[in-house]
């Protein structure tokens, strides 16, 4: 029996994928985002990843070090949810973790960051 595999991703990483986009064309690494925000590696991982959720306070410290509006962003990664639901990529809740396994993903394949990334470089163009 063979077991049909959905794309998914999460909101969080969307806006990962936005903020790496962002930071490549402003010619910036992550590490000028962990600098500047206080978002530790660890944490942009897990974003990345999937398996944690960006907070307010994480958004409002990304705006303020690269003066980049949040609602700009948000305007961008809905661009990029209106993109992935045409290509059937479903948004999920955060992937959890136990003893360092992936639990809830029987049948999703999550979309990488760096897929995301591209799609939110076209929806800005």
């Amino acid at each position: 029996m063979s077991t049909s595999m959905t794309s998914a991703t999460t909101y969080s990483m969307i806006i990962a994928g936005v903020i790496e986009n962002y930071l490549k064309n402003e010619g910036l690494s992550q590490s000028d985002l962990f600098e500047r925000t206080r978002i530790t590696q660890p944490t942009w991982a897990r974003l990345c990843r999937g398996q944690s959720k960006l907070d307010v306070e994480q958004l409002f410290s990304i705006q303020n070090a690269f003066d980049y509006k949040v609602s700009d962003l948000i305007g961008i990664a809905d661009d990029v949810i209106k993109k992935a639901n045409i290509d059937g990529i479903k948004i999920i809740p955060p992937i959890s973790t136990q003893n360092g396994k992936l639990t809830k993903t029987d049948g999703v394949a999550i979309v990488a960051v760096a897929v995301l990334a591209y799609m939110a470089l076209k929806a800005t163009r």
